[in-house]
């Protein structure tokens, strides 16, 4: 059971707030940062032991609402089944609010072995290892026709297609005449220390950043770096600067991202390493 300030003692706080700050805003927000529920009950149900990646999540107190962040997703509930997708220690946050009061929470888990599998498309995005992650390069030896190109030529990585279909070719612009500045560069996605983590390779640059996956809506957003073929021969490509792209295809194999704003563009990757088979 998670204790948390009474009530008596959060109004003596308010008290000495409101008399003696300046920035009564400023003063609000810490105020609201105060969780102002007592006997708030967080609590982690192992499924298959302790320290099993596959759990329930409670939050059991009456008269509150609220939703769960776990770091690889959200629950829109208090109550949930979940399977966690990195092995240590983590802290899993509750969101929630009783009367005009808004508040924060949080429960550590220690994951110490992984019986249940990750989702298909977080498994194909990180690997078989999602702590050391799986390293991502562009497609730059694909063979032609090759669905779901059926009449795509041979390099078939990075080019324009229509703004309302994906699968319509516009100009092969890497596999003729303008590859991607950083045709050569490499990605890694990773899940280590419970955060969803991308880094960038290219040369003797890296750049470290984040990721969203959002296999519901089928969305990757990459966040504090750039996606490997953002720019073109010409500079960056228009509309890639919130990292936002719709994931069209993922599998052991195969990653395709495309543009979702402005004038359509499409990415194929591999992973490092892979390659294809001979026809």
């Amino acid at each position: 059971m998670k204790k948390i300030n009474n009530l008596f003692a959060l109004f003596i706080v308010g008290l000495l707030f409101l008399v003696t700050a300046c920035d009564p805003i400023e003063q609000r927000d810490e105020l609201n940062s105060l969780i102002a529920v007592n006997d708030l009950e967080l609590n982690v149900i192992y499924v298959g032991g302790e320290g099993n990646n596959r759990m329930v999540i409670e939050m059991n107190s009456p008269g509150v609402t609220g939703y769960w962040d776990w770091n690889f997703g959200k629950s829109l509930t208090n109550r949930d089944s979940i399977t966690y997708m990195s092995t240590g220690i983590s802290y899993l946050k509750f969101y929630g609010s009783t009367g005009d009061t808004q508040f924060v929470d949080s429960i550590q888990i220690n994951i110490t072995k992984m019986d249940y599998p990750l989702p298909d498309t977080w498994a194909f995005l990180v690997g078989v290892d999602p702590i050391a992650g799986k390293t991502w390069v562009l497609a730059t030896d694909r063979p032609e026709k090759l669905a779901p190109y059926d009449n795509g030529p041979e390099g078939l990585f990075s080019f324009m297609s229509a703004p309302y279909n994906w699968l319509e070719l516009w100009w092969n612009a890497g596999g003729t005449c303008c590859p991607p500045v950083d045709v050569n560069a490499e990605m890694t996605f990773d899940l280590a220390n419970g955060s969803t983590n991308y880094t960038y390779f290219n040369e003797d640059a890296t750049t470290n950043g984040t990721f969203s996956l959002k296999p519901s809506d089928e969305t990757l957003q990459i966040i504090g770096a750039d996606l490997v073929g953002a720019y073109g021969a010409e500079g960056q490509i228009p509309d890639t600067q919130d990292g936002l792209y719709q994931l069209k295809l993922i599998s052991e194999t195969e990653m395709i991202l495309y543009q979702i704003h402005g004038t359509g563009w499409t990415w194929i990757f591999k992973p490092k390493g892979y390659e294809y088979p001979a026809k």
